[in-house]
């Protein structure tokens, strides 16, 4: 008799491969094969897993149809089973997949959309810390050499040599489908995806305000950096954009996340 961790594993082996490889005794229950009944469980795996990438990268199912995302789901989830029980959770390396995934190779933006789609996904269900406003950033010496602007868990940056968030927007937009075509061409793009008032935000920025805010130190180190760069960096105008989008987290959150 197999332990219960064996059989487990087998069990799932068998849902990923299609191969039956245990005695039918283990998993023989009524007159139904052990053959049928295991495809059934396929299915629903791989319907449950596919329904769940199709709702986080929606874009993409809009992009490619849903024949189409059904057989990447489909490859991916057989590849990448879940390892948490958090479904919004699963996928997220759904993007580097699309790389691999051959009949995705002339769709060369996929990947970026990808990536979008799952930094909304992210922004969506980060957790509601307190965030940087207008009020608290009064109280901030900004001139400390120590101190640090930290993104907000739900705020993502990405780069991109397509116009990632104008795709997004016409493929949501069905009544701009009905006047208008769109056609997809490279174009080089800084992206800020972030939460506001729990509804996710998707903001264009220049490449400057990219290399700021992606720059990982302190905010006297990261301005004089981008100012060697860009000469013409706005930081005041970064600051008020950024502040009304609820971009970075709260000083006192900080802290409290470094104790």
């Amino acid at each position: 008799m197999m332990s219960l961790h064996k059989t487990q594993t087998t069990f799932k082996n068998m849902i990923l491969t299609g191969k039956i490889d245990a005695p039918d005794t283990v998993f023989q229950i009524g007159g139904t094969s052990l053959e049928k009944r295991l495809h059934v469980y396929q299915n629903n795996y791989h319907v449950g897993l596919s329904q769940t990438l199709s709702e986080i990268y929606q874009t993409i199912t809009d992009l490619v149809g849903k024949s189409f995302m059904k057989e990447m789901c489909k490859a991916y989830a057989l590849q990448y089973p879940p390892q948490k029980a958090c479904l919004y959770e699963y996928g997220e390396a759904f993007p580097d997949f699309i790389k691999t995934f051959e009949s995705a190779q002339s769709l060369p933006y996929l990947t970026d959309m990808a990536r979008l789609d799952w930094a909304a996904n992210i922004a969506y269900h980060a957790p509601d810390l307190d965030f940087l406003t207008p009020h608290s950033l009064a109280e901030i010496n900004l001139e400390e050499n120590d101190f640090k602007l930290t993104l907000h868990p739900s705020t993502t940056l990405l780069h991109s040599s397509f116009p990632i968030t104008d795709i997004r927007h016409y493929v949501r937009d069905h009544e701009r489908q009905k006047q208008e075509s769109f056609h997809i061409e490279p174009k080089e793009t800084y992206t800020l995806i972030t939460r506001k008032d729990h509804r996710v935000i998707t903001l264009d920025i220049t490449a400057s305000e990219y290399n700021f805010l992606t720059q990982g130190t302190s905010l006297i180190e990261a301005l004089e950096m981008t100012l060697e760069l860009f000469q013409g960096f706005d930081f005041q105008a970064l600051l008020q954009k950024t502040i009304s989008y609820e971009t970075f987290l709260s000083p006192n959150t900080n802290r409290k996340l470094d104790t």
